[in-house]
């Protein structure tokens, strides 16, 4: 006996989103990194504008020579500072670079899920079809809810068989039909076998 699982119609729009999502955050990262960096470097350059200076008014005179220490302190910082946003900034851009592969890994995903899922829709509605809804307008989407576990079984390679006992499982116990026999399933289960399961072209 048939032992299904929970039926998983779960082509994902939540993957997707949560790409989106953190592209977004990548985005955001860096260019607030961008801003820090900028910030940094315009630091740097003030400290040595500023050094530069003491040496104009103050000349070599050792009474300037505690100032120039100071701010010498300062430019070590400041350059150290610059070094840290520069590591952050390209951080952030890596980030971003692999968010942007993932969001587009999804994106295809998606859109390969969702041509298959159509495939599998015309599949049941046209082939399976138990109840005999295929010319009714309004009941087009009478086996939406067997799609999911139809896609899984697909795309996890499992045998004939297994398509075969799920399809049976669900009209003979699930729907009610005594008269459903499992050998009615072959033909249902070429069909689906005939989807590709990657687009070509």
């Amino acid at each position: 006996m048939y032992e299904p699982t929970f039926d998983a119609l779960e082509f994902d729009h939540r993957y997707l989103e949560d790409a989106k999502t953190k592209l977004d955050a990548a985005q955001q990262t860096r260019r607030k990194s961008i801003s820090l960096f900028r910030l940094a470097l315009t630091s740097f350059f003030a400290v040595v504008i500023i050094l530069i200076a003491t040496f104009f008014v103050h000349g070599l005179g050792s009474n300037a020579y505690a100032l120039r220490v100071l701010i010498l302190f300062g430019l070590g910082g400041a350059a150290r500072y610059v070094l840290i946003r520069r590591h952050r900034l390209q951080d952030a851009a890596r980030t971003e670079s692999t968010a942007q592969q993932e969001l587009k890994f999804m994106e295809l995903h998606a859109a390969e899920a969702g041509r298959l899922y159509s495939g599998i829709h015309d599949v049941l509605l046209n082939v399976w079809d138990p109840i005999g809804v295929k010319e009714e307008p309004n009941a087009q989407d009478e086996y939406d809810l067997y799609i999911g576990r139809v896609y899984e079984l697909l795309v996890s390679a499992a045998p004939d068989s297994e398509l075969a006992e799920y399809l049976h499982w669900v009209a003979h116990d699930r729907m009610g039909f005594d008269s459903a026999q499992l050998v009615d399933m072959t033909n249902t289960v070429q069909a689906l076998r005939a989807i590709p399961l990657h687009a070509t072209g």
